[in-house]
């Protein structure tokens, strides 16, 4: 499917062919956020064909103390997710629904996962740059739980729904109001 290629992005997840990192120039950009995030899905704009395989051979260990598990929370004013969206946008080589999909995934993504330890009014602070993004980029707020992004785990396709009925219902809010533990502040 090809929302799959959408499904996990880490770089180490990946094989890709070295003539063609070199044809299309890819490099990994010097970004706080969103380093890997940038070079998959620039590269995905690239390709004509993508395989999957079905064979895993590795273990992944989830490491805790890790930069994404712990810089990344809280929402911290020194890491911008527009920028992340800003490079990937100016780099992809084509736009299309799945990567508008993209975009919406990852920004629910980051408000839900980063945005949990945020006080109420850091974290709409963040919503409201993110929904401006959108917007400014014409990037709809509409997920589909099923159809295109069917190979999505359904608490994931519900979450994202959730989060943008909530936008449209304008409840953000409230959803903030109980689910921001106001842990991080600044």
């Amino acid at each position: 499917m090809p929302w799959a290629r959408f499904q996990i992005l880490a770089p180490w997840a990946k094989i890709f062919n070295l003539d063609f990192i070199r044809r299309n120039n890819l490099k990994f950009v010097p970004l706080v956020l969103g380093d890997d995030d940038h070079f998959v899905t620039v590269a995905y704009s690239y390709a004509n064909k993508v395989a999957i395989l079905p064979y895993a051979g590795y273990n992944f260990i989830c490491n805790t103390e890790s930069i994404t598990n712990t810089k990344h929370k809280g929402l911290r004013r020194d890491i911008e997710l527009t920028e992340l969206l800003d490079r990937i946008d100016a780099d992809v080589h084509k736009h299309d629904e799945l990567l508008n999909l993209h975009y919406l995934k990852l920004g629910v993504y980051y408000m839900l996962h980063s945005g949990r330890l945020a006080t109420k009014e850091r974290f709409m602070e963040e919503h409201a740059k993110l929904i401006n993004w959108y917007k400014q980029h014409n990037v709809p707020l509409r997920y589909p739980v099923t159809s295109i992004a069917t190979s999505d785990p359904l608490k994931i396709r519900l979450a994202v729904k959730g989060y943008v009925i909530l936008t449209k219902l304008h409840l953000m809010g409230v959803f903030a109001s109980f689910y921001c533990k106001g842990v991080v502040k600044e």
